[in-house]
């Protein structure tokens, strides 16, 4: 059975929104980028109202699965 998602993370409506509503990856992410040695930035869609610092690139895709698991896609511009 495949496990229904949630996007948490980055932003699916071409940077109208960006999203970062899961500690639990952002923690991970954060770790992640320390390791790769990938700065954070801030980052503010064009309906947001405040940005918000991220690691990766912000079209980087994080989803919470019902299976409690995180998933990332569209990883292609996450390393410069």
């Amino acid at each position: 059975m495949l496990a229904r998602l949630a996007l948490v993370h980055g932003t699916a409506n071409a940077g109208a929104t960006v999203l970062t509503q899961d500690e639990a990856l952002e923690k991970k992410l954060r770790v992640a980028g320390r390791s790769l040695n990938l700065a954070p930035h801030w980052v503010k869609g064009t309906k947001d109202d405040k940005p918000r610092r991220i690691y990766g690139a912000a079209d980087m895709r994080g989803y919470r699965g019902s299976d409690g698991n995180h998933y990332l896609t569209h990883l292609q511009h996450a390393f410069p």
